[in-house]
C-alpha cells in the first residue's frame, strides 16, 4: 500500500512502479501483520503500507531514470514521473517500460516405477510499457474526487526445448523431443473513481468508490514433438484466450465517539472470466481442431461484504480493536464445450481483535486473532488444458474450494529496534497442485486437501553500530503438522529457519554502501522439502548536484531452486536455475521542485491479484 491505499499492480509493473519512488520521500513503511475487518478477508499475508512525505510545495517535479541488468543477456527498465500540485488540483503521472531477456534452465523428474524426466531449457523475453494517471481534485475543504487510471501492455515470449524421458525400472523406453514457441501477449487496465467527504471537525468521513479491471492474456503455442520411436513428428498449435472482467463498489464510514472508533462500509465484487482454450493438430498441410483438447469456460462471482469495527483507548496504557467482517460469495461455472455447469455459494463471517499495552515509551506488547480466507486463483478453477508436448499438460479444477487460516500472533516491540513475534496458524481445505502419471501422459491439477497447524517466532533487530553502519537483520523460525485428505498426498511434520541482515555504510553525505545476505535452511512443509538457498547482494550509491543526479550499481548473487514434493507410490523432483547472478545500474534524475510529490492516494482493489 501507498499511504493506506492498495497498490493494484503486480509482477514487473510493480516492481517498476516501486523503483519509481525515491527513497528520500519516505517517512515509514508499516508491516501490518495481521490486517483489520476493514480490509478484504482474502489471502492470508500482512499488508505493507509505503507512508510518503507530506509537503504543501506548489508546483511541478519529476524524474527520469534507468536502469541496466546483465545476467546472460542484457535487460533494460526506463521510468518517467511527473507530478503537478497547486491549491486545489494534483496530478501524477508515471511512465515505464521494461525489456528483459533471460535463459531458464529447469528439470522436473517424477521418479517412481514408472517415471517421467523432463529437461527444459528455455530462452525469455518480456517487454512492457504502461502508464499511470493520477488525478485528485479539492471540491472544497471537506470534499475530494479523483481518479487513477493504469494501462499496461506486455508480451512474454519462451522459447521452451523439451526432452522427456519416459523409464520403467531405470530402463528407457523412449524419448521425446519437443521444441516450442510460446507467445503471451496482455493487456491490462484499470480505472478507480473515488469521493471522499469529511462530515465534520472530529473525524467523521466517508469515502466511496468505484473500480474497474480488465485482463486480456492470450496464449499462442506452436510445438513440434518427436519421438525415437517414429520418424514422423507430431505438429501442434494451442491457443488460450482468457477475458478477465472485475468491477467492485465500496463505501467506507469512520465514525469517531467518545466511547470507542467505529468503521464500518460495504463491498460490492462482480468477477467474470471467460476462457476459450483450442488445440489444433498438423495434418496434410492444415491445421486441424482437436475438438476433445478444447474447451470453452465461463465463470461468473458475486461477492458481497460488509464490515464494521471498534477501536477503544482505555487509557494511556491499553488499548483494543475489534472488527467483523462478512463476507457472501455466489459462483456459477459453465462449459458450453461439455454442457456442464457448476453452481455453489457460501457465507462466512471473519472476526479479528487487538490488545495492545504499552507500559512506558520504550516497550509495547500486542495480541492480535483474525480468520483469513484464500480463494483459489481463476486459473486454478478453469478446467483448460496447458500443454507442454503432447502428453504433458497442466489443467484447473472448476470444484476447487477456498480454503481458511486462523491467525494468532503475540509480540513485543522495544524502543523500534527490537521485536519478536510468536504465531500460531491453523490451515483447513488448504488446496495445491497435484501430479499424476497415467500411462505416458503427466497430468498436473488443482484439488483441495491440506490441513495444517504452524507455529513460529519471528524476530527483527535495527541497530545503528556506528555513524557510518546501520544494519537490520531478520531471523525466523517456523514448526508444522500436516494432514491430507487424498491418499496419494503423503504429509509429514517439518520445519523452516531463514534469516537475512541488510548493511548500509556511509562514506560521506554523497557515498553510500550496501550488504545485503539471506539464506534459508533446508526445510520441510507438508508434502515439499525445499532445499538450502541463499542470495547476496551488494552495490554502492553516489549523489551529484544536490541529490538531483543519482547513480547506483550492485551485483546479486543467488542459489539455484531445488525441492522434492512427495506422492504415494512416486516423488516429483524440481530443479530451476533462474540466472541468478546480475551486475544492475541505475541513474536517477530530478527535475523541477522536489517538494512538490503529486497525487499519492491508491485504492483498496485486491481482487484483481486472483487475475495474475
Amino acid at each position: 500500500m501507498i499511504n493506506e491505499r492498495i497498490v493494484n499492480l503486480g509482477g514487473a509493473d510493480l516492481v517498476n512502479y516501486l523503483k519509481s519512488l525515491r527513497a528520500d520521500d519516505v517517512s515509514k513503511i508499516e508491516v501490518i501483520t495481521t490486517p483489520p475487518a476493514k480490509y478484504d478477508a482474502q489471502g492470508n499475508s500482512g499488508l505493507i503500507n509505503i507512508v510518503l512525505k507530506k509537503n504543501p510545495a506548489l508546483g511541478w517535479s519529476g524524474s527520469l531514470s534507468s536502469s541496466y541488468a546483465q545476467n546472460t543477456y542484457p535487460s533494460f527498465t526506463e521510468n518517467g514521473t511527473l507530478n503537478y500540485q497547486s491549491a486545489k488540483l494534483s496530478g501524477s503521472l508515471k511512465l515505464r517500460y521494461y525489456h528483459r531477456e533471460g535463459v531458464i534452465g529447469e528439470e522436473t523428474d517424477v521418479i517412481g516405477t514408472n517415471s517421467i524426466l523432463s529437461h527444459d531449457p528455455r530462452n525469455t523475453l518480456a517487454k512492457g510499457i504502461g502508464g499511470n494517471l493520477s488525478l485528485d481534485y479539492k471540491v472544497s475543504k471537506t470534499a475530494a474526487i479523483g481518479l487513477i487510471y493504469d494501462r499496461s501492455k506486455t508480451n512474454y515470449d519462451v522459447h521452451l526445448n523439451n526432452t522427456t524421458t519416459y523409464q520403467t525400472d531405470n530402463h528407457i523406453d523412449s524419448v521425446l523431443t519437443t521444441r516450442s514457441l510460446n507467445c503471451n501477449p496482455v493487456t491490462n487496465q484499470t480505472l478507480n473513481l473515488y469521493y471522499d467527504q469529511k462530515l465534520d471537525n472530529s473525524g467523521r468521513k466517508m469515502t466511496t468508490g468505484i473500480n474497474y479491471f480488465s485482463n486480456d492474456p492470450t496464449t499462442n503455442i506452436d510445438f513440434q514433438t518427436a519421438s525415437d520411436h517414429s520418424p514422423t513428428p507430431e505438429t501442434v498449435r494451442t491457443y488460450s484466450g482468457i477475458q478477465y472482467k472485475i468491477w467492485s463498489a465500496q463505501s467506507d464510514l469512520t465514525l469517531p465517539f467518545s466511547w470507542a472508533m467505529v468503521e464500518t462500509g460495504a463491498k460490492l465484487t462482480n468477477f467474470d472470466n471467460n476462457a476459450d482454450v483450442r488445440y489444433y493438430n498438423y495434418i496434410e498441410q492444415r491445421y486441424l481442431s482437436d475438438t476433445a483438447k478444447s474447451n470453452l469456460f465461463n465463470y461468473n462471482e458475486k461477492d458481497i461484504a460488509a464490515y464494521l469495527s471498534l477501536q477503544k483507548n482505555f487509557s494511556k496504557k491499553w488499548a483494543a480493536k475489534a472488527g467483523l467482517r462478512y463476507e457472501y460469495a455466489i459462483i456459477d461455472g459453465y462449459s458450453p464445450t461439455t454442457n456442464t455447469e457448476n453452481r455453489s455459494d457460501y457465507g462466512k463471517l471473519f472476526p479479528s481483535a487487538y490488545i495492545t499495552y504499552k507500559p512506558d515509551a520504550k516497550n509495547t506488547f500486542s495480541f492480535n486473532y483474525s480468520e483469513r480466507i484464500s480463494r483459489p486463483s481463476f486459473r486454478a478453477i478453469n478446467p483448460f488444458r496447458a500443454y507442454i508436448n503432447p502428453y504433458t499438460y497442466y489443467t484447473g479444477n472448476p470444484l476447487l474450494q477456498p480454503s481458511f487460516n486462523h491467525n494468532l500472533e503475540l509480540s513485543y516491540l522495544y524502543n523500534g529496534i527490537f521485536s519478536l513475534s510468536v504465531y500460531g496458524q491453523r490451515l483447513v481445505n488448504g488446496y495445491g497442485y497435484l501430479v499424476e502419471v497415467n500411462g505416458p501422459y503427466k497430468i498436473t491439477d488443482a484439488a483441495n486437501y491440506l490441513t495444517q497447524n504452524s507455529a513460529g517466532v519471528v524476530a527483527t533487530l535495527s541497530l545503528k553500530l556506528f555513524p557510518w553502519w546501520e544494519n537490520s537483520s531478520y531471523a525466523s523460525f517456523s514448526v508444522s503438522n500436516s494432514g491430507s485428505s487424498l491418499p496419494q498426498v503423503i504429509t509429514e511434520n517439518g520445519s523452516a529457519f531463514n534469516y537475512s541482515t541488510s548493511n548500509t555504510f556511509t562514506v560521506s553525505k554523497k557515498v553510500s554502501l550496501f550488504l545485503n545476505y539471506s539464506q534459508s535452511l533446508p526445510a520441510r512443509q507438508s508434502n515439499s522439502y525445499r532445499a538450502n538457498q541463499f542470495s547476496l547482494l551488494s552495490g554502492l550509491r553516489i549523489s551529484f548536484y544536490d541529490n538531483r543526479l543519482q547513480f547506483n550499481a550492485s551485483v546479486f548473487r543467488g542459489s539455484v531452486d531445488k525441492g522434492i514434493i512427495y506422492f504415494k507410490g512416486y516423488n516429483l523432483y524440481n530443479t530451476a536455475d533462474y540466472d541468478y547472478k546480475t551486475l544492475n545500474l541505475g541513474f536517477t534524475y530530478l527535475f523541477g521542485r522536489p517538494k512538490v510529490k503529486g497525487n499519492a492516494k491508491k485504492i483498496d482493489f485486491k481482487e484483481t491479484q486472483r487475475a495474475n
